[in-house]
């Protein structure tokens, strides 16, 4: 009887492992990097209020298993200020997301497991009278001008598990508070449990 049962969960279990080989495959037909890279910058095109730069993206299962993770090749972020010490102000080689594809179908809500970003360089900039060239990101929907046409986010809440984020230099210079800083190879860790409510662990 045991050794049934070993071979029938050893059937399921290949089953169940060709049902997800099959999905992916699937998927990646599917989606392939030429048909999802529009996608997803025409929707960073409404997130996104500065000028922006995004590498190719990719589905990804394998190197993300058990859950589907998107993966983008290169993100830049431009956002020029007078004073500021560069004009991008931040440089991602890769950008890696887990993320729970079944809350936000059910719930409306974007889970992000796991968030990495590699290599990262930042330059964070705020002038006199407060204002930071990293505000390049539409926040929440109150953000945005009240009217019928405005854009709004296409979920009710987000939520990011964890993010990893290994940078190559991070600098801050902030002309209101008179801090000028700088942090070469710094890992940091954060998690989200909110629009507002951000953990930072250094």
């Amino acid at each position: 009887m045991k050794t049934f049962f070993k071979i029938l969960g050893i059937t399921i279990g290949s089953i169940a492992g060709l049902v997800i080989v099959a999905a992916a495959v699937a998927v990646w037909c599917i989606f392939t990097p030429e048909r999802v890279t529009p996608i997803v910058k025409n929707i960073a095109d409404k997130y996104i209020t500065c000028e922006w730069d995004m590498g190719e993206v990719e589905l990804t299962f394998f190197s993300t298993f058990p859950e589907f993770g998107l993966k983008i090749n290169g993100l830049c972020l431009i956002n020029p200020m007078s004073g500021a010490q560069s004009d991008p102000v931040l440089v991602a080689p890769g950008v890696v997301a887990k993320l729970n594809v079944m809350e936000y179908l059910q719930h409306n809500n974007l889970v992000v497991r796991e968030l990495s970003l590699p290599d990262l360089t930042a330059n964070i900039y705020i002038d006199p009278t407060g204002a930071c060239n990293a505000n390049v990101f539409y926040s929440t929907p109150d953000t945005i001008q009240e009217d019928t046409t405005a854009f709004s986010l296409p979920f009710d809440s987000i939520v990011v598990n964890g993010c990893t984020i290994e940078a190559v230099r991070l600098t801050l210079v902030d002309k209101k508070d008179s801090i000028d800083a700088a942090l070469n190879q710094t890992q940091l860790k954060l998690r989200m449990d909110n629009w507002e409510d951000i953990h930072l662990k250094a």
